[in-house]
């Protein structure tokens, strides 16, 4: 009797098991946060992520470069790297052999697939007055050691780097007419040992201020070698810059007609766009973000980030949308896709009280919408600052920023961890009412609770102390039938932080025919 009560209280668990696995199959799947992880172990001055992208990934190693200002008057590239999935941090070596005479910025990674590193970076004098163009070194033993740099041009600013095969492709602006910039492509057939001479890319030249002088150049390569390349175009007389777009098919011996990407409906006084970020999807799928200051001036909270679709391999693009349909204020971010049509952005956004923090969006649909915002950073006090992603073919996203937690701007990590989703999904329907644990667990400042409704019902969520008293009604209102997402920001009521503690969240749904009222436990850790 006692081995058939255990065979079926095993069959019930499995039972269950299966059941909530078919739920969350259903719900589908988004990212979690992975503790945030110090990259740099010198802590001596600002360690700065202002680069294009600064980070890649292989297998479970992860790379990381910035530019480390822990010498008085001198900036230097430094590069670390992680063998156990970002984990820990190996001490950060310096990339270049270039004397300390020069100040060298805005670094840029990439890894092939046999694990080379190469890194491209811009070389100014101490004084910031003359520029020596772009450089680049690689190494061979998976960033052990590097090789010494190869001058790719003499003048040059802000490049963007990738790699194909034996081929590799730097895109840079050309800053000799500042304000004014005009954007050059250069290439290697040889793994970087040497580069062919730069051309320009851009078939109109600058003709007016590029207003924001940031991140200028975004480039990326398709798994069939196309060459996708954008930047920000000073060209429009009258405009304020914008975001202009290229391609080329024959690895980089030339490009194409330059396509607008941002959508021109005013000739004159419009608005800024800047810093755009490229990347290829599904077939034919192109995307391309930017920061648009179409509300003001460059005020934080003027900041917006937009995303552009093209269909047709870049032809054409679609007007632009807030990327997540999210408003929130953002002016740092970066976006990358996979070939099976999902897109992951990161961004430093201001939208809580606590301060500006690293947020996660994930798009299953090539944007057509993106889940609620996943906290990467967990400190929101301090200044956090340029985001750099990788998204791995198994769909995790890597991240790094700089952030001013300990007193000066160091270098973070984080990942995403395969989760339930939390995006709301009005096309699956439950059927019966059902609340999930909250996520995370234990949590600091934000958590996730997911519910399900199969009917339409009046809905209202509350947190309480253990006292039972009230901490802060969540929702109150009748809903569709569907799974939810609500995020708690632990505060109460009034607006008002709430200790560290745990809490009880309680959902009370009613139907016509039905009440359902289930009580579940949370844990805040300040």
């Amino acid at each position: 009797m006692k081995g058939q009560l255990l065979t079926l209280k095993k069959k019930k668990g499995y039972i269950l098991l299966i059941v909530l696995m078919s739920l969350l199959s259903q719900i589908g799947i988004a990212q979690g946060t992975f503790p945030n992880v110090r990259v740099n172990d010198v802590r001596s001055g600002d360690q700065i992520t202002d680069g294009s992208r600064i980070i890649s990934v292989l297998d479970d190693s992860v790379y990381v470069v910035w530019q480390d200002e822990c010498v008085a008057d001198t900036i230097n590239v430094y590069f670390s790297k992680s063998i156990d999935g970002g984990a820990t941090f190996a001490p950060g070596i310096l990339v270049s052999s270039i004397p300390d005479t020069v100040t060298q910025l805005w670094p840029t990674i990439v890894v092939d697939n046999s694990g080379v590193v190469y890194v491209a970076w811009t070389v100014v004098s101490c004084d910031m007055l003359n520029t020596y163009g772009i450089w680049l070194a690689k190494s061979s033993d998976g960033g052990i050691s590097f090789e010494p740099a190869v001058q790719i041009s003499t003048i040059g600013i802000f490049p963007s780097l990738s790699v194909y095969g034996s081929n590799v492709y730097v895109l840079f602006a050309d800053p000799s007419n500042y304000p004014m910039a005009d954007y050059y492509f250069a290439r290697s057939t040889n793994g970087g040992t040497s580069f062919e001479p730069p051309y320009q890319v851009n078939d109109v030249n600058c003709a007016v201020p590029v207003e924001e002088f940031e991140g200028l150049t975004s480039l990326c390569v398709d798994g069939a070698g196309n060459i996708y390349a954008t930047w920000n175009d000073g060209r429009r007389l009258g405009g304020n810059s914008d975001i202009y777009f290229a391609k080329s098919t024959n690895a980089g011996i030339s490009f194409g007609a330059n396509v607008p990407v941002n959508d021109i409906t005013v000739q004159a006084g419009d608005s800024i766009q800047y810093r755009p970020v490229i990347t290829v999807g599904a077939e034919n799928k192109v995307y391309v973000s930017f920061t648009d200051l179409r509300l003001g001036s460059d005020d934080w909270e003027n900041n917006r980030v937009y995303l552009s679709v093209s269909e047709n391999g870049g032809s054409s693009f679609s007007p632009e949308v807030l990327l997540a349909d999210h408003n929130y204020t953002c002016k740092h971010f970066d976006l990358m896709a996979l070939p099976n049509d999902k897109l992951c952005a990161v961004m430093v956004a201001h939208f809580l009280p606590e301060g500006c923090g690293i947020w996660l969006f994930e798009s299953n649909n090539g944007g057509v919408n993106f889940s609620l915002p996943v906290a990467l950073s967990d400190t929101f006090n301090v200044d956090a600052g340029d985001p750099s992603l990788f998204l791995t073919p198994d769909g995790n996203a890597y991240a790094v920023w700089q952030d001013h937690r300990l007193g000066e701007d160091d270098v973070y990590f984080s990942k995403s961890l395969l989760t339930i989703s939390i995006e709301e999904n009005d096309n699956i329907h439950p059927t019966s009412f059902i609340l999930l644990e909250n996520y995370p667990n234990p949590f600091n400042p934000i958590t996730n609770i997911i519910y399900g409704i199969p009917k339409r019902s009046n809905v209202e969520i509350n947190i309480y102390d253990l006292l039972g008293r009230e901490i802060v009604t969540l929702i109150s209102k009748e809903q569709n039938e569907g799974y939810f997402n609500i995020v708690w920001d632990a505060q109460d009521n009034h607006g008002d932080k709430v200790p560290s503690g745990m809490y009880l969240y309680r959902i009370v749904a009613m139907s016509d025919d039905k009440v359902f009222v289930k009580t579940k436990k949370l844990l805040l850790l300040r």
